[in-house]
């Protein structure tokens, strides 16, 4: 379900959209039309009054509180949140150079490095030169760090049905739809 704002003589009012309308399309047409219709001191203003950013970054704090005690209630002290999200990557695929993990995980390459450190001193992970460039880097699990998906995919699980508790699988999909394009957008404004 989506959420479709209207504007009629700078009225406010929400309609409930299938899921398959576009996205995109909406906001953008209708942001043009309040811009215009309104005023754009009242589209600034409306938007001003937004707190998204700040309801993520609320959520990741919360989540990683929550995720914390869920790998507590499960035994599994051989690495913390922040590290599950590195080895979540590399259970996908393993064997992969620094810059794509950073990439995949969103960590800046310096934090990366001195977690990977860290990781490697807990023997989960180990660095492979390549054998044709010695300056690529791949990072490899161990066995110790594959044993323990099953494990990390138990607590996933379980914070996902906390996340989404309440939700209808058409929610589901309008968030994450959302939070990808919130994080296209970052992605491109950092690039540049």
């Amino acid at each position: 379900i989506i959420i479709f704002l209207s504007f009629r003589n700078c009225q406010l009012s929400l309609k409930i959209l299938d899921i398959n309308t576009i996205f995109y399309n909406i906001i953008y047409n209708y942001r043009q039309a309040f811009s215009r219709r309104c005023g754009k001191e009242l589209y600034l203003a409306m938007i001003d009054q937004t707190n998204g950013g700040f309801l993520i970054t609320k959520i990741k704090q919360l989540q990683g509180r929550i995720f914390e005690k869920l790998l507590a209630a499960h035994n599994i002290s051989e690495f913390n949140g922040a590290q599950g999200r590195i080895l979540f990557v590399l259970w996908e695929k393993d064997n992969i150079p620094i810059s794509e993990l950073a990439r995949q995980t969103g960590l800046a390459k310096t934090t990366l490095t001195s977690m990977l450190d860290r990781m490697e001193k807990q023997e989960l992970l180990e660095r492979i030169s390549s054998p044709l460039d010695r300056r690529t880097v791949s990072i490899r699990l161990t066995k110790t760090a594959s044993s323990l998906e099953k494990q990390y995919k138990q607590v996933s699980d379980e914070m996902n049905q906390i996340f989404y508790r309440g939700f209808t699988n058409d929610e589901v999909l309008a968030l994450e739809t959302a939070l990808k394009r919130v994080l296209k957008n970052l992605t491109d404004c950092h690039e540049f």
